[in-house]
């Protein structure tokens, strides 16, 4: 089966196409765009088909990244997915971020039987994270946490980090024992294709993974105060 992975969490606009049954990739792109993924997207995996010399209607199915990420760019992502999952009448599944960089990883944590932590910078002081264990196995789910409380979700001993909040974590946390094994902000294209394989999908949807609430919230005490129309202006006089 033709797989079609797409990813537009972080500043790459990404996208790869993986043969499942032969374990082979048939074409992969991945350009640093900063911003942009919506006026890209579609020009880039029109690109990857033609690299690929397949068709649309090739693909048996989709998977796309979820997040953690850009907001806007998690949502051109899985918008993108979803359509085309549509069209094609294709199953589309959702992968984590924080699973794909853990599943890169995956050979320095059984090699050196220690915990990895995947964790990426969510700015404003707080960081998305998840903890797997020594046989790469997640053993908490995704979360964020403030920098000033790391030290409560952290494993005690050593361990290793991988992601863009790195350096902040090390930064944050008296802790000489861990061990940062990459700073990267996504992982790669070839990873959330393979990763996908192997989900279920339905345990996995094509829907954002938010770890925090809303920015913006209600009210509580106060309402919105309206402005009457002219005609009922006129009636209170």
């Amino acid at each position: 089966m033709i797989w079609l992975a797409i990813d537009t969490s972080s500043q790459y606009c990404a996208a790869a196409l993986y043969d499942s049954e032969r374990k082979v990739f048939l074409a992969k792109k991945s350009e640093d765009i900063g911003r942009g993924h919506a006026e890209r997207l579609m020009g880039l995996l029109g690109e990857l088909l033609q690299d690929a010399g397949i068709a649309y209607s090739q693909i048996g199915q989709i998977a796309v990244t979820r997040g953690p990420g850009s907001f806007t760019g998690i949502r051109v992502g899985l918008a993108t997915a979803r359509g085309l999952a549509l069209g094609l009448k294709v199953p589309v599944v959702g992968v984590s971020v924080l699973a794909a960089i853990a599943l890169e990883h995956k050979p320095d944590i059984t090699t050196g039987q220690t915990p990895l932590v995947t964790a990426m910078d969510a700015k404003r002081g707080e960081v998305f994270m998840q903890i797997y264990s020594t046989d790469g196995a997640a053993v908490s789910a995704p979360f964020a946490a403030s920098l000033d409380q790391l030290s409560n979700h952290l494993p005690d001993t050593s361990f290793q980090l991988a992601g863009s909040a790195s350096t902040l974590i090390v930064d944050a946390v008296d802790n000489d024992a861990i061990e940062v094994v990459s700073n990267q902000v996504a992982a790669s294209i070839g990873t959330v294709a393979q990763l996908a394989v192997t989900l279920p999908r339905e345990k996995n949807p094509p829907e954002p993974l938010y770890l925090r609430s809303a920015d913006a919230k209600p009210q509580n005490n106060y309402a919105v105060q309206t402005l009457a129309s002219p005609k009922q202006q006129k009636m209170n006089l």
